[in-house]
This record gives C-alpha cells, sequence and structure tokens, in this order.
C-alpha cells in the first residue's frame, strides 16, 4: 500500500552492484548512498566491482535477507555510525555475524527452522567492523576508498596493522591509532553539477541566503518541469534540478565564521559531506583572507563572488593576498567584487536596517 501511495518500494534490505561484487558494505540509512557513488566511481576509474547491502529494517534483524545477500560473497565491510567499546562487536557487526553463524549451524544439523543453510568453507564471507561519523564528523568518498582499500589489505591503519594481522576493525573521518583513509579525494558530486561555498559571518544572514536559493532554484525545477511537460512515474511534475544545501553545523555562533553549501545538479546528489570541490564561492567577508583561503578547492574556471567595499576593480585587487591572485591567475577563476552593504543600504530605507 506504501509502495503504490508513494511510488517508493523497500524491502527488508536494499542493494546496489551487489550481482558482480565479492566485496560489499553493509550499512543503514543515508550512509547507503554515500557508498553508491564511491561503488560507482571506483567501478568507472578503477574497473572493480564493489557493492552495498542498505538495511532497511533493523527490528526484527532481517536474518534470511542477510545470508541470501551474503552468501558466497568474499568480504563484507560492517559500517555503523556508533562505537560500544566494552562489546565484543558494535550492534549491526553483530547482528551479521549471529545471523550468518545460524545459517552454517543450519549446514550441519536444522538448528534454526526457517533460515537458509551456509557452507562456512565456502560460502562464508569475512567481516570488517568500521564506525564513521563520531563527534559528527563527515563521511567522505576518501574515507569509504579507505575502507575498500584496507579490506583489501593495500593500506593500513595508522597504527601500522593491515586487515589479517590480527585487526578487523577501523575508524573513518577521526585521528585515531585504527583510523584509515585514502589519499584520492573525488567529489563523486554528478556529472555537470554546481557546487557553492558560501563564507559569512554569524548573524548575518548567510544561512538563510543558501536556504532561499535552494527553494528558488527547486521551484525553477518545478516551472521547468510544468512547462516542458516533463513528469515522473507517477505523473507529478519530475525533479530536473536536484538540490543538496546545508550549512556547517555548529558554526552559526554570531560573529565566527561560517560556511553553506549547496549543490545543484541534473540527478540525484548521492554524497552528503561538506564540499571541498566547488565551482562557485560566495563569499560576503571582506576579511575572509585573514583567517582561510576561500579558494580552496575551487576548480578552474570558477568564481569568486567576494564582498568589497573598494572603490575600483585596481583596489580590490591589492586587497587579495599575491599568494591567492596567484592563484586567481594560474587557474583563470572569475573574480566578482561587490558593496554588498552599499546594496542593502539602497534597498531599503529602514533606519534599524541602515
Amino acid at each position: 500500500d506504501y509502495g503504490q501511495m508513494t511510488g517508493r518500494r523497500y524491502g527488508l534490505i536494499s542493494q546496489h552492484n551487489c550481482e558482480k561484487a565479492d566485496t560489499v558494505f553493509v550499512c543503514l540509512g543515508s550512509a547507503a548512498e554515500n557508498i553508491e557513488a564511491v561503488i560507482d566511481y571506483l567501478r568507472a576509474t578503477r574497473g572493480i566491482e564493489v557493492g552495498v547491502i542498505h538495511v532497511n529494517v533493523l527490528r526484527p534483524f532481517p536474518e534470511n535477507a542477510i545470508i541470501q545477500a551474503l552468501r558466497g560473497k568474499k568480504k563484507a565491510i560492517v559500517i555503523e555510525r556508533t562505537d560500544e567499546p566494552l562489546s565484543g562487536d558494535n550492534p549491526l557487526t553483530s547482528d551479521i555475524k549471529i545471523a550468518l553463524s545460524k545459517a552454517a549451524a543450519n549446514f550441519f544439523h536444522n538448528a534454526h527452522t526457517g533460515l537458509e543453510k551456509l557452507d562456512p568453507s565456502k560460502e562464508m564471507p569475512e567481516i570488517l567492523s568500521g564506525v564513521y561519523g563520531l563527534g559528527s564528523r563527515d563521511f567522505r568518498p576518501e574515507a569509504i576508498i579507505g575502507a575498500y582499500d584496507f579490506a583489501q589489505g593495500k593500506v593500513a591503519r595508522k597504527d601500522g596493522k593491515l586487515f589479517g594481522e590480527g585487526v578487523s576493525f577501523f575508524f573513518l573521518g577521526i585521528d585515531h591509532p585504527y583510523a584509515v583513509g585514502s589519499d584520492e579525494t573525488p567529489s563523486c558530486l554528478p556529472d555537470k553539477s554546481i557546487a557553492v561555498r558560501f563564507h559569512s559571518v554569524g548573524g548575518w544572514g548567510m544561512i538563510t541566503t543558501g536556504k532561499n536559493l535552494g527553494e528558488i532554484l527547486g521551484e525553477f525545477s518545478i516551472y521547468v518541469a510544468k512547462r516542458d511537460k516533463v513528469v515522473d512515474e507517477n505523473g507529478e511534475p519530475k525533479e530536473v534540478v536536484h538540490i543538496s544545501a546545508n550549512p556547517k553545523y555548529g558554526s552559526e555562533k554570531k560573529g565566527a565564521p561560517t560556511n553553506h553549501f549547496l549543490v545543484a545538479a541534473p540527478e540525484r546528489i548521492r554524497v552528503n559531506c561538506d564540499l571541498r570541490h566547488v565551482n562557485v564561492v560566495l563569499c560576503c567577508d571582506p576579511k575572509i583572507f585573514l583567517h582561510t583561503n576561500p579558494l580552496k578547492g575551487l576548480e578552474a574556471g570558477g568564481a569568486f563572488v567576494w564582498e568589497s567595499n573598494e572603490p575600483t576593480p585596481e583596489a580590490a585587487w591589492q586587497r587579495i593576498p599575491k599568494s591567492a591572485r596567484k592563484l586567481i591567475i594560474e587557474k583563470n577563476i572569475q573574480v566578482y567584487a561587490l558593496d554588498g552593504f552599499a546594496i542593502a543600504k539602497q534597498a531599503t530605507d529602514r533606519e534599524d536596517l541602515q
């Protein structure tokens, strides 16, 4: 009934690219889409097949579905956003191991009614357990690549240990002896995406501006779909422009530097993390170069829109540090200087807004 009403159908688990894959990730929640994007990147750049299993129902745990999905796989990388160091395993890892052990027991005796059997000598995968998101850290593509490479024995944890050297557990996204990662840092955004990073100061309305821009682009997407009569499978206006927008949480204090991130793309945006590869930087902090580098991660040919009250372009150019000017020239970055305060004052005569 839910599927008929919404067009969205969920089984006990969902799978992506698992048919040909010997190594699969297993996870809960939005982590699955992040992993999907990286899997497609690895297939395109390395020619390897990796899968991901998204557990949609945790209780009652879908043991048989997990047994069927993991049968014959060589490695299962279980990723969780929790750490219980006093337990034998983290919760999802424990549930998966129990399900597989029951299936292995059924190979010798009918010990668990309703569960399929699994040959432990040929069909049992090795289980790795990883933790991401501790302290609200981003779940980034390079972390997922690092987890995969660790499972293949290509990279070691920070403590120097490889998978198989008495360890199978790792952390992602934090500075820890058990952490793994990768020097490969792809954006994994869809082709033809436009990625925008905002720089501002807390209390100046940047988060509201970012939300408003996202809403405007969303309304524009609906307008184009209706104009061109583009509909989805339910007959509703199709999402022509996909939007992802979020602030950098924890940086909203008044007077402190803040960031906001926005992506507009022709297809679903599966990566959800702070952007390190952007096409546009919108900066309403005139003193930005005193405390950070707003050009970091800006692609060649990108646009830098900067708040400046300098009277001439030459004067604004001189306010930019020499190293940044060199980078702008080398990467052919387009610079636009706007006196935002003057524009705002002209927009209203209200005394409290002057």
